[in-house]
């Protein structure tokens, strides 16, 4: 112990000095003071730690909440895929593994496939409805031959037609893997939250539906023939409200995959209500406000002339699915006789202030005088009782489902929708559209009850100008047939070149500059009222 304490003795006089001044030591005082140092050692070193994650606060919260952010995001997605993967078993039925038959089906007997069979594959052409870039339709599919034989030019026809074409619709290939209907094969797996009795609409037929909507599908189920239909909710992208035969009852439901479907609510038009407010997030609402917008992006440039008219067809209420609301496009072009076309020159467009029926001013009068004639026989009627028809300009309309069928006859399915509309026959053949310059003339001004203005194809789909089937349309009085219809001689002769020419005339900045006028004629101020008197654009109503 005394060693140890000349040691401690010794170690203390080292650091502090404390004899050498005549200090004595103590050791608990000693080991207090080190405490104390310790502790102001350590209080230091916590305020400085302190000091920094106040420094860094803002930094350390924010990492905090993105990685709750991140985690919470990723419990969710993996909840949301647990729960689509368990629907997805749960759902593959009868009527599921129909479905992936007929594709695999179709995947493996197509042109270029290994099974193909041009004995039973479908060796006709129709437009098909889905839609490409700017809501245009462009594209062909394959589909069986509709029209009877004796509608088809002789040239045209395989040899053994008739035969063929029984055979094909009694044995398609690989037909025995299908039933007949296998509606009663398909039971609806998720809860049902709504149900309606609908028709769903196209150009070639109406077929009475039950729309049944469940948590996560659309199902449109026909109460007598037709195919049923199953749509994910995911799967749709917006939805439009429509008129139909003057009702507002329908809506336009679109899909990822380019189609769309025309549902018309006809029973209760209140249903369609229901429907909206289910789907409220995908209702697209076009007020003032949002077309203000869109024309200040047309007048902007940021739109072309192409898509700011589908735009207000589709505002308008007009669609592809229907063809008395068939989109409706103006003429824009007055020079289909030359071999060139000059798209600086403002001879070689039509004047879009006026409707197409007055593109020479002498024909004014001529309608002027047919409304002034009816207003006055309306005004000296002594049945006051009897309903009145209000005066007008036009007998005929600028669009309606005879026009859009007299431009696509030549194009499946629209031929046989035509030989509906004639009672099972092709029109004259000198009335059947055969030439762009005849009917251009028709409309501006040989004809006063031909006041058709154009549709999209005219634009988009060269295929319509010709006759790709052998249709059999007849022999004019000039002894000429009508086969493909007669270009303007400014485009060679080519279908395709004509469409390309027509579309860069759209958006011509003479067209652009003249536009405005048209729009206001069709689908603005001047379609009724005193506008509508001054510009001579009163229809029959």
């Amino acid at each position: 112990p005394l060693e140890d304490l000349r040691l401690v003795n010794t170690f203390y006089q080292s650091i502090d000095g404390g004899l050498a001044h005549g200090a004595s030591w103590n050791l608990t005082q000693t080991l207090k003071d080190f405490e104390y140092l310790r502790t102001i050692s350590m209080n230091d070193q916590e305020q400085t730690i302190l000091k920094s994650i106040g420094r860094q606060e803002k930094l350390i919260y924010s990492c905090t909440v993105a990685a709750m952010q991140i985690t919470r995001n990723s419990v969710e997605k993996q909840n949301r895929l647990r729960k689509e993967l368990i629907i997805q078993l749960r759902k593959d039925n009868d009527y599921r593994f129909y479905d992936q038959w007929h594709q695999l089906v179709g995947r493996m007997t197509h042109e270029d496939a290994p099974w193909y069979s041009a004995r039973h594959y479908p060796n006709s052409w129709e437009l098909d409805d889905t839609y490409g870039p700017d809501m245009a339709l462009k594209r062909m599919r394959r589909c069986p031959m509709t029209v009877d034989r004796r509608f088809l030019m002789k040239e045209s026809l395989p040899e053994g037609f008739a035969e063929e074409t029984n055979e094909r619709e009694q044995t398609p290939l690989l037909g025995y893997l299908f039933s007949n209907d296998y509606r009663h094969e398909y039971s609806v797996e998720d809860q049902v939250l709504y149900t309606f009795t609908v028709r769903k609409t196209t150009p070639s037929h109406e077929l009475e539906c039950e729309c049944i909507i469940t948590s996560t599908e659309l199902v449109l189920k026909p109460y007598e023939a037709g195919e049923l239909e199953i749509y994910d909710l995911h799967d749709i992208t917006k939805i439009w409200t429509k008129r139909y035969e003057h009702q507002e009852s329908a809506v336009e439901v679109f899909l990822k995959c380019g189609k769309s479907l025309f549902i018309v609510f006809d029973r209760d038009p209140s249903e369609r209500d229901t429907f909206e407010g289910f789907f409220h997030d995908l209702v697209v609402r076009c007020g003032r406000q949002e077309l203000d917008q869109h024309t200040q992006q047309w007048r902007e440039g940021a739109l072309s002339n192409w898509e700011y008219l589908m735009l207000l067809n589709q505002m308008s209420g007009r669609t592809f699915h229907d063809l008395m609301q068939y989109p409706v496009f103006p003429w824009v072009l007055a020079n289909y006789d030359t071999r060139t076309l000059d798209l600086l020159a403002e001879r070689s467009f039509r004047v879009l202030e006026k409707p197409i029926a007055v593109q020479h001013r002498e024909l004014e009068k001529h309608y002027i005088n047919n409304y002034n004639h009816l207003r006055q026989a309306e005004s000296g009627d002594p049945n006051g009782g009897r309903r009145k028809i209000q005066p007008y300009h036009y007998s005929s309309h600028y669009s309606n489902s005879g026009t859009v069928l007299h431009f696509l006859v030549r194009v499946l399915p629209f031929t046989s929708l035509f030989l509906q509309y004639q009672d099972d026959s092709f029109d004259i053949p000198d009335r059947t559209f055969h030439s762009l310059q005849t009917t251009w003339n028709l409309a501006s001004k040989d004809s006063p009850t031909d006041v058709k203005e154009l549709i999209p194809e005219f634009f988009t789909f060269p295929e319509f100008l010709e006759n790709q089937e052998g249709f059999e349309f007849g022999v004019r009085q000039s002894g000429e047939p009508v086969n493909h219809v007669e270009l303007p001689a400014w485009c060679n002769g080519s279908a395709r070149v004509f469409v390309l020419i027509h579309r860069q005339a759209l958006e011509a900045n003479i067209v652009r500059r003249q536009l405005s006028h048209w729009i206001d004629l069709i689908f603005g101020y001047k379609q009724t009222g005193q506008a509508a008197i001054d510009a001579i654009n009163v229809f029959h109503p």
